[in-house]
């Protein structure tokens, strides 16, 4: 991160804008410089402030940047731009504030606004044009910050810009937070993810082995098994088992061949007797329908007879139909004669009439030729009265157009006197814009403010409720420690007199007295059986209860203080709050009601702003509109001359040609109608003449063919009847030969081929039938000749009995080898199983150790994980860099190094940091070095860092390095090694910035910024 430039108004000690470039300080060193209080480090407060909301130390709020000064009547915010990796940025923020109102009336609270931009460039001229919106609310802005730099706040000032009095922090800070830092610095998020990929696979390992140790289970309890043994233990007696099953398998099938052969024997005999009952009812069936085939037979010689015939009886009744049609055409024929004879007549009626109209031809023929004459004439006419229409119709045309063009003009002159009047409203509400919305930051602060004193007026109703219940029991503590001090004082009591006694019951004849001396001991204290008596630990206990009794008391004085403060505090900021007359005269809903007015009035504003130029752009375009409607206005007036003129050219002419033409054919529609009248009656006339001439021709024709076709109808009839008669004469002849007595008979018996075909198959069929049946009876008569009918019934139930002994063997033999084959692949499945978690365990141990190393967490190891062991790497790097600085500046005395074991043994150990004193050839911890020689390592330790993050060119960038004081601890050798050391980053491209007032820093850097305290506040001069 490079910075370019930052703008801060009213902020700290700088009441208006001050602007500091820092482009004539790039890849620079130099000098921020000032008298102390003059304002220095609020250059770097407004830099850490703009990027996230936080000053560089942290110690100050955003509202305190606030200037409050006299003359610092601006609102205070901060615009700062920088550029990362070649793009440029821009962070404006402005931190919540109170400021008085323009009309110095009042207060307004203005809200915390945070917006980051990415810039077109790093110009000035560029940047003052705005950029991209990348974010536009404080917490936006600041993710987006640490998304762009890398860094979170804390981050940020502990490697880029390093506040007064925590120059030191990186140097000293614990393994756990430098961890933090260089996991931004050099990306290894890749080995966190690697140690949190081998942790999720060991876990998956571990529910893979347990899914497989359910599975196991689940095989175990679908056969009933307790465990592998007792498995083992089921699939040998399954074994044995299906032994015994299958020899009773064996012993009942050979019963069941044994019975089923005497069975199929006995079967033998018994078929052949119910076959020689069968054929013998079979041979009364077949007697019984002996007649009604013998019928069939004779149906069957008939319809043979009949078929003999059937030729000549069709040749007959093809001829009865021949001459039937003979007779139907002769009729036809003479009908036909008779049509034709008397269209002769007509025809020539006819045309003996037309014949006489052939003079009216030539009388339409010269009418015609007359019309067509007259046609050319007529036409004309009409052209010029179509010229006169037209010219008319045009005329009324431009006339309806400028009228048209007169109503739109007024229109559009009033539609621009109402635009201008609009614009000026809008451009008046517009201007309103800016007012609205301070006007409407006033409102929302008034509201914000009026829901504070509310929350305010009620948790002070909490506050004092409660601090009352604070002062009852601080009451109650009082009286309770004064009960507890009482009654100590009279265990004290008791107990010294408890001890009078004692000592007196210890007296000694002749032995000195412990409390006089005296060695006669004439009167002794005697107890007079009213004292209590208090041995030492009831004392002690009396003591340790006022004790405990004044702890209590000031508990509860200390809670009756802090409620006394909460109360005061709520009430003075109430009373606050009350001074503003608006806010406390005013409810939450009518201030709510307030803003949301100005809101409303302010959006009204703001889209007015918009509609300036659309009511601009329309006021144009309506003058524009405005001005064609007049000057086409005008053209219609010209045209509407021009065409009165010719209308009055073209009357004259039609006069002329109307003296020509009779009055009733001047219409051409009227000429044409008659012209074409004329001609349709001519052309109907020669029609007609033509058509009777045709008819009468026609006519004698059809006469000559109907008289031909007569003749040949007459023959046809003639030849037809004496065919049949000879046809007759035969068919009589061989109904007496078949012995049939009339036609009638043979037609009752005749049959088709196929009728005939199904009776002869009928007929054999039974004879058929009848001669293999009679050998049956004889077969099965010669084959039962001499034997018994046997007893079918007891021998089949012999045979079922035993086929049942055989089912119920196989049915049990089957179970078992099913029962068997699932339990077999139970067992097969549980040994898979046992060679899976096998194969897992082995898996998981790999991978659990990995997980081990990974994470730093196995045993008998340095607690060192992946991540931390490649960060041990690069701060190994850092430290070898920083180390030649560290010894030129220590003239050689010490090096940095990364401490090899934690200073903890129970905490995580690599990346601890080490100083060896070449002086003496000691490690020991950097924490033991004085301040300046602290000041010299960490100065080390950060250019050390800088320069391997950028030649490790990872995603942040080190461009700068900003360090505010330190300096004031260093003797004036020490210092010139290090003004010296930081002048060598020149070469290295780097920005870096200095806040001191060490007077030898001023006269050896000499890029100085130097901010300068007036009376009226602080300024910056270059």
């Amino acid at each position: 991160m490079k910075p370019l430039r930052i703008r801060m108004t009213a902020f700290g000690p700088f009441p208006g804008t001050q602007n500091v470039d820092f482009n004539d300080y790039q890849d620079n060193l130099f000098l921020i410089c000032g008298k102390t209080g003059s304002g220095k480090t609020m250059i770097f407060d407004a830099m850490c402030y703009a990027l996230y909301g936080t000053t560089s130390g942290d110690m100050r709020s955003g509202s305190q940047m606030c200037s409050n000064l006299p003359n610092a009547e601006d609102i205070t915010e901060v615009s700062f731009d920088f550029e990362i990796a070649g793009r440029s940025y821009r962070v404006h923020r402005r931190p919540k504030q109170t400021k008085p109102k323009p009309n110095g009336e009042g207060t307004v609270n203005v809200q915390h606004t945070a917006n980051v931009y990415e810039l077109a460039s790093s110009s000035t001229e560029a940047a003052e044009e705005g950029g991209e919106l990348l974010a536009s609310r404080p917490t936006e802005v600041k993710q987006k910050v640490q998304e762009l730099l890398g860094f979170e706040a804390a981050q940020f000032r502990q490697v880029v810009l390093i506040p007064q009095g925590d120059f030191r922090r990186l140097l000293t800070a614990s393994s756990d937070e430098r961890e933090k830092i260089l996991k931004v610095l050099f990306n290894t998020s890749l080995y966190s993810q690697i140690e949190e990929a081998l942790r999720k696979r060991v876990v998956d390992l571990d529910s893979e082995c347990q899914k497989v140790l359910t599975q196991q289970g689940e095989c175990l309890r679908d056969v009933g098994a307790e465990n592998a043994e007792e498995l083992e233990e089921m699939m040998g007696d399954l074994k044995s088992t299906g032994k015994e099953l299958r020899k009773a398998q064996a012993k009942a099938g050979e019963r069941f061949e044994k019975i089923n052969d005497k069975f199929s024997l006995t079967k033998s005999v018994h078929d052949k007797f119910m076959e020689l009952d069968d054929a013998q009812d079979e041979q009364q069936k077949l007697a019984g329908e002996q007649a009604a085939f013998a019928e069939l037979e004779e149906e069957m010689t008939l319809a043979k007879r009949a078929q003999s015939i059937g030729d000549v009886a069709t040749a007959n009744d093809e001829r009865e139909v021949a001459k039937d049609n003979a007779v139907e055409k002769q009729v036809e024929a003479m009908d036909a004669l008779k049509l034709a004879v008397a269209a002769i007549k007509a025809a020539k009626a006819k045309k003996a009439a037309s014949d006489e109209r052939q003079g009216e031809l030539e009388t339409m023929a010269r009418e015609i030729e007359s019309l067509k004459q007259m046609l050319p004439v007529v036409k004309k006419l009409a052209q010029d009265q179509s010229n006169i229409v037209v010219r008319k119709e045009a005329i009324l045309k431009l006339a309806e157009l400028k009228e048209e063009a007169k109503t739109q003009a007024v229109e559009l002159a009033e539609n621009v006197a109402s635009d201008e009047a609009e614009l000026k409203r809008v451009q008046k509400l517009a201007g309103r814009a800016g007012e609205l919305k301070l006007k409407l930051e006033n409102a929302e602060a008034a509201f914000s403010d009026r829901e504070s004193l509310e929350k305010q007026e009620k948790a002070l109703k909490q506050e004092v409720a409660a601090c009352k219940l604070v002062k009852n029991g601080e009451v109650a503590a009082k009286e309770s420690c004064v009960d507890v001090q009482e009654a100590l004082r009279q265990v004290e009591k008791d107990w010294e007199g408890s001890r009078v006694h004692v000592i007196a019951k210890s007296l000694q004849v002749n032995e000195p007295c412990p409390v006089c001396g005296s060695t006669e001991h004439p009167t002794p204290a005697k107890p007079s059986g009213n004292e209590s008596v208090v041995n030492d630990s009831a004392l002690a206990k009396a003591r340790q209860d006022e004790q405990d009794a004044i702890k209590e008391l000031k508990r509860h004085e200390k809670k009756r203080i802090t409620a006394e403060g909460q109360v005061a505090s709520l009430e003075k900021e109430i009373i606050r709050l009350k001074k503003n007359k608006h806010i406390a005269d005013n409810s939450v809903a009518t201030l709510r009601k307030t803003v949301k007015g100005i809101r409303n009035d302010l959006a009204a504003a703001t889209a007015a702003d918009g509609t300036v130029k659309d009511l601009i752009a329309a006021l144009s375009e309506n003058n524009e509109l405005l001005r064609q409607h007049e000057s086409s206005i005008k053209l219609h007036e010209k045209d509407i001359y021009r065409l009165d003129k010719e209308l009055v050219g073209v009357k004259a002419t039609l006069q002329e040609r109307l003296a020509d033409i009779p009055k009733k054919l001047r219409d051409l529609e009227t000429l044409q109608s008659k012209q074409e009248n004329i001609q349709e009656q001519r052309d109907e006339l020669a029609d007609l003449i033509a058509a009777n001439d045709t008819a009468a021709t026609r006519a004698e024709k059809l006469k000559a063919v109907a008289e031909t076709h007569k003749k040949g109808s007459d023959k046809s009839l003639k030849n037809a009847t004496d065919n049949l008669s000879k046809t007759k004469t035969v068919l009589g002849e061989r109904l007496k030969d078949a012995g049939f007595n009339s036609r009638e008979e043979m037609d009752v018996a005749l049959r088709n081929e196929k009728e005939i075909a199904s009776l002869e198959v009928d007929v054999k069929q039974y004879a058929n039938k009848v001669t293999a049946n009679t050998a049956r009876v004889k077969l099965a008569k010669s084959q039962t000749q001499g034997k018994k009918r046997p007893d079918i019934d007891k021998i089949q139930s012999d045979r079922n009995e035993a086929q049942h002994e055989v089912a119920s063997a196989s049915k049990a033999a089957t179970g078992n080898q099913t029962e068997a084959k699932n339990l077999k692949r139970v067992h097969d499945r549980f040994n898979e199983l046992s060679k899976k978690i096998q194969k897992q365990d082995g898996q998981r141990a790999v991978f659990k150790k990995l997980e081990q190393v990974a994470r730093g967490n196995l045993p008998g190891t340095s607690r060192l994980s992946l991540q931390r062991y490649v960060l041990a790497g690069f701060l190994d790097d850092v430290t070898e860099t920083a180390t030649v600085r560290l010894r030129k500046m220590s003239k050689g005395r010490y090096e940095l190094l990364r401490a090899r074991e934690a200073m903890n043994k129970q905490a995580t150990s690599g990346l601890d940091l080490d100083v060896r004193d070449n002086f003496t050839g000691e490690t020991r911890s950097v924490n033991t070095l004085s301040g300046g020689e602290m000041f010299l390592a960490s100065l080390s330790l950060a250019l050390g860092l800088s320069d391997v993050v950028e030649s490790y060119s990872g995603g942040v960038h080190l461009d700068s390095l900003f360090i505010d004081e330190g300096f004031g601890s260093l003797d004036s050798a020490t210092l010139d090694d290090a003004i010296e050391t930081l002048m060598e980053l020149n070469q290295g491209g780097r920005m870096v910035g200095v806040i001191s007032h060490v007077s030898e820093l001023k006269e050896r850097i000499d890029k100085k910024i130097e901010v300068k305290r007036t009376s009226k506040g602080s300024r910056v001069v270059f």
